[in-house]
């Protein structure tokens, strides 16, 4: 499925949907986000639709607000690399059968935008990219876990990685990620006799969704 429509004709969930399986990204995804400028500026991925369909605010205008957007779905779009060809054109495929083109372009986009941080766009890229490639089974699984990742900040992700089952080092962020969705509270600890060196408090554990980011989100 190449998306020939064009980008004009097409609601801009319907355009960031069918752009998954557009040929032009094999362009996409072979260049670096370094590149990003001169990407937009030769115009040679403006045929993937929601590309088409943004980049013309971004080349006329140059407002901050539509260059980063363009810029987030660019990088989202980078971050299915994992997939290939046939895997984007058959989730598309999919989408199209399920009647759930628009809405879930919609949701793309919405997420997208309301994104603030550089790092995450390509992070929801990976994890589509571990649905479209069946590492993820569930499609609700995979939306639900993106848009957990939509509202824990990105330090705190970061810090799973390193996340050991028991007391967490940092409180604070452990709360947050339970609060998240991320991690499950498992009991609680006591500590030692000197709360001062060894205080005690809650316990948690990766959950599900927790190990299907670090298995799937994270580079």
């Amino acid at each position: 499925m190449n998306g020939t429509d064009e980008p004009n004709q097409l609601s801009p969930g319907v355009a960031l949907s069918r752009s998954i399986g557009n040929d032009g990204m094999d362009f996409i995804l072979s260049s670096a986000d370094t590149l990003f400028d001169k990407l937009i500026s030769s115009g040679a991925i403006d045929g993937v639709p929601v590309v088409g369909l943004l980049s013309g605010a971004v080349k006329s205008v140059r407002e901050v607000r539509d260059y980063l957007y363009l810029k987030k779905v660019i990088n989202f779009l980078q971050g299915l690399d994992a997939t290939t060809k046939v895997e984007r054109n058959d989730f598309v495929c999919k989408l199209e059968k399920d009647g759930r083109m628009e809405t879930f372009g919609e949701t793309i986009l919405l997420i997208l935008e309301s994104i603030d941080e550089a790092t995450k766009p390509a992070i929801v890229g990976r994890i589509l990219a571990a649905h479209i490639s069946g590492k993820i089974a569930s499609y609700d699984q995979a939306m639900r876990l993106v848009a957990i990742v939509n509202r824990v900040y990105v330090t705190d992700i970061a810090y799973l990685s390193s996340f050991c089952a028991g007391l967490p080092e940092d409180e604070d962020v452990a709360v947050s990620l339970f609060a998240a969705g991320l991690l499950a509270q498992t009991g609680f600890d006591g500590g030692g006799a000197d709360q001062d060196l060894k205080p005690g408090g809650n316990t948690y554990e990766l959950n599900e969704y927790g190990c299907l980011l670090i298995a799937h989100g994270m580079k």
